[in-house]
């Protein structure tokens, strides 16, 4: 367990050298970790008041990113939905729908995660309002 956590500051550590795109499983861990990592402190923050959240630090939110824009560039929007409703990151939820090239069955799937898989009733409703925006905007698309 103390190899993993040193291995996880590592790679911090090593900010743009760490390459997300290598498929080893040494980066997949690394990577999963981090995202495990990312979403319980996300998650976290969501409950509290503005004043009180506290920081997400940027290396690890910028292995995040560079995991969703990986997703994005090899066309696997379904598991950036499914990662950025994990981590609350509604911007990159909003901007995947529209991205992708079925954007109807995005619409579906990302209905059905939200309303059978989401706990948190409040949360379910900014991705419901999402969900309303992108339908009212899909002749645009």
């Amino acid at each position: 367990m103390r190899a993993l956590e040193e291995s996880l500051n590592y790679a911090l550590g090593a900010s743009e050298l760490f390459n997300v795109n290598d498929n080893s499983e040494y980066v997949e861990t690394i990577i999963a970790k981090y995202i495990d990592h990312y979403t319980k402190q996300c998650v976290e923050n969501a409950d509290l008041p503005e004043g009180e959240k506290k920081p997400i630090d940027q290396r690890l939110e910028g292995i995040v990113n560079k995991m969703f824009q990986r997703c994005l560039d090899d066309h696997k929007y379904k598991q950036v939905v499914c990662i950025a409703l994990e981590t609350r990151r509604l911007d990159v939820f909003e901007k995947t729908i529209p991205e992708s090239n079925d954007v109807p069955g995005m619409l579906a799937y990302s209905l059905k995660l939200c309303m059978t898989l989401m706990q948190n009733k409040q949360f379910r409703n900014k991705v419901l309002r999402v969900l309303v925006k992108i339908y009212m905007n899909l002749e645009k698309i």
